[in-house]
């Protein structure tokens, strides 16, 4: 399967993304998607092979290997990360995960606000939990959508980056009256340094603001910000959201 899309973004500007993907490779049912794209503000290139059925076990084993160039308002960074995970489905809505990950962080520029310009690298351990009762991913009229995720980076797995990161985002649907669809969600993060002092690197943390985060609002706006009036990210956050979706005439 191939697809192909060109789009133009408020925030990405004009852009171009291409995927193939092979469900069945050589026959033996492991899976390979290849993708990347490139737009105003992200070049990404990624691949992942899985297998529904790891080492015989009724278990999804997944390697993903990736690389990404973002211009960020408050930095200019470039990462390459390798992640292998094993997801299990409990039930048809609930999904468990566990996984290890090692990423190379480059930061090539930053605002004057923004410590941390060179390279860093992060090592971590996660673990997630999805849970999904939605009608249609695209285009949900009912039915809820939550993840919880937990990290642990820490320099005794091979990296230069200590602190422990969690998050968890809900989605909620609910058609009111002719196709009117009540839309609400919310996302809490938090990002804790280890006592050696260790601060957290700028392409962790949390920004706020923007299509896809709260509309109405310039990108990452929303947040701490420097004396030059840069985003410089924060260690914690909170989004609430609220949408009535009314569909176009016709």
């Amino acid at each position: 399967e191939l697809s192909a899309t060109i789009a133009y973004e408020v925030i990405d500007g004009p852009g171009a993304s291409a995927e193939f993907s092979n469900r069945n490779v050589q026959g033996n049912a492991t899976w390979m998607t290849l993708g990347g794209g490139v737009s105003y503000r992200r070049r990404d290139a990624g691949v992942t092979i899985g297998d529904d059925w790891f080492i015989g076990l009724p278990v999804t084993g997944e390697a993903t290997f990736e690389y990404d160039h973002s211009d960020e308002d408050a930095y200019t960074a470039e990462s390459e990360r390798g992640v292998f995970s094993l997801k299990k489905e409990l039930t048809r809505a609930l999904t468990v995960e566990g996984g290890y990950g090692f990423e190379r962080n480059v930061i090539l520029e930053a605002s004057d606000d923004v410590e941390g310009v060179g390279t860093n690298y992060t090592t971590d351990v996660m673990v997630a939990a999805t849970h999904d009762t939605r009608d249609d991913v695209l285009d949900a009229t009912r039915g809820t959508l939550s993840r919880a995720e937990f990290r642990v980076a820490s320099s005794l797995l091979g990296g230069t980056n200590d602190f422990t990161r969690a998050e968890f985002m809900w989605r909620g649907f609910k058609e009111v009256r002719d196709s009117r669809v009540l839309a609400l969600s919310a996302r809490a993060g938090w990002i804790h340094p280890q006592d050696d002092g260790s601060d957290v690197p700028v392409n962790e943390r949390f920004f706020a603001g923007g299509e896809g985060s709260v509309r109405g609002f310039d990108w990452n706006s929303l947040g701490p910000v420097g004396e030059d009036g840069g985003a410089k990210g924060g260690r914690g956050l909170v989004e609430l959201r609220a949408e009535l979706r009314v569909p176009a005439p016709g």
